[in-house]
């Protein structure tokens, strides 16, 4: 999003890549060439399964898709948000960053630890003019339920336009 202006630019990257994630902060230097950016990490990798039945790639994915995926994405687009003294990184994490559920240790474990870096950047930029928020949704409606070994209603979860809204009130 452009601080300076409504325009909202979505768009999907692999953020287990580095290259995919620097591509993209390259378009977005072209498209926004001020500086004036707000930032909204929201993507999300669920492998549901007990820790000790799944490979122990499961996990490592789950970290680096959840955890440094937004650290990926930070990094990219940090160097011009303090050369412009302002900016915004909003994390959308899940309130699994705070509550563990069986069969999901791999998302658990890189909500809170995505959780605490949001918290130390926002320590580091704070007096830099950029500001990192994290928003922790509790189950809402995505693909992501598609493999889940629960069957959930998902009628009574979050719509993930009610994800968004809050994001544009942050």
């Amino acid at each position: 999003i452009d601080a300076g202006s409504p325009r909202v630019e979505v768009v999907c990257t692999d953020v287990s890549e580095d290259t995919e994630v620097w591509r993209l902060a390259d378009r977005v230097s072209e498209c926004f060439p001020t500086g004036k950016l707000a930032i909204i990490n929201c993507a999300g990798l669920a492998e549901f399964g007990l820790f000790i039945e799944r490979p122990f790639s499961s996990f490592a994915r789950q970290l680096d898709v959840n955890l440094l995926g937004v650290a990926r994405v930070c990094h990219a687009f940090l160097p011009r948000m303090l050369e412009a003294e302002q900016g915004h990184i909003v994390n959308v994490l899940s309130m699994a960053a705070t509550r563990a559920f069986a069969s999901s240790s791999g998302y658990c474990t890189a909500k809170a630890a995505a959780l605490m870096f949001g918290r130390c950047l926002a320590q580091e930029v704070r007096s830099r003019g950029v500001r990192v928020t994290s928003i922790m949704p509790g189950a809402t409606d995505t693909s992501l339920w598609e493999r889940s070994p629960w069957k959930p209603d998902r009628k009574d979860m979050l719509h993930p336009r009610a994800v968004a809204e809050t994001v544009a009130w942050v």
